[in-house]
């Protein structure tokens, strides 16, 4: 975690400090433009499960799998440049999980089962403005958000009445941003932002059933501020 956010302070800092005018026509020993033009298009990947990943490995709990770390919690991005300096952007971010536990019973020989079932998804579009020198740019603007998520557990099993709960919102979202992106290669670069936003679900439901009793009630979750511990580093291909 430190090692990501002293990335993202760095570039941010430099990309601020050199800011101008986006030279579009940059080129590098070959003749190949390095910047994106009007036109391109970009698609990425959030970086954040690697570092994540990379990180437990060096934990004394051995918490660590390459499904877990390197796939869950990746962020798509696609970006449609309308000139050299703007684009349009979209993000989007799906989880999933589903498993299924035996657990014996105590005193008893039969077991019950427990079901479980999760998913997240979430999907943005923003606008983006671009101002830098050289291959460093700095990028910031407005988006927004809607999502829906799942999550859901089943306890069934021999003379046992069923448990579960189950949430199923919609959300949405509203966020400023500001990053950095350095092409270290021709039309390819890895970018770190961060934002501030307000999101919250406009519908929620909650449904419990313990034992025999069932309760159904609304859920209200509003949250506002900056992201800077969620903040993404991403690396991107122009194309």
């Amino acid at each position: 975690m430190k090692s990501k956010l002293f990335f993202v302070f760095v570039l941010l800092f430099v990309s601020i400090t050199t800011m101008g005018q986006v030279d579009s026509l940059l080129t590098d020993k070959k003749g190949n433009l390095i910047l994106p033009q009007r036109g391109d298009y970009a698609i990425g990947i959030s970086t954040n499960p690697i570092f994540d990943y990379l990180g437990n490995m060096f934990s004394l709990d051995g918490s660590n799998s390459l499904r877990l770390s390197l796939l869950d919690g990746a962020t798509l991005y696609g970006k449609y440049f309308t000139s050299a300096e703007t684009a349009i952007r979209a993000k989007v971010l799906f989880n999933a999980n589903f498993s299924d536990r035996l657990v014996p019973m105590t005193g008893e020989r039969d077991f019950y089962t427990i079901s479980e079932s999760y998913y997240n998804i979430n999907i943005t579009l923003g606008y983006e403005k671009r101002k830098g020198t050289g291959r460093l740019q700095f990028s910031y603007g407005p988006e927004l958000s809607v999502g829906t998520y799942l999550n859901k557990t089943n306890v069934t099993g021999v003379n046992y009445p069923p448990d579960s709960e189950r949430i199923t919102p919609l959300k949405v979202g509203a966020r400023v941003f500001g990053g950095a992106e350095y092409f270290f290669m021709p039309k390819m670069s890895v970018g770190a932002e961060v934002g501030f936003g307000i999101n919250g679900d406009i519908w929620s439901k909650s449904k419990m059933q313990q034992g025999w009793d069932y309760e159904e009630r609304k859920v209200k979750n509003w949250s506002i501020g900056t992201d800077i511990l969620g903040g993404q580093i991403v690396l991107l291909f122009h194309i």
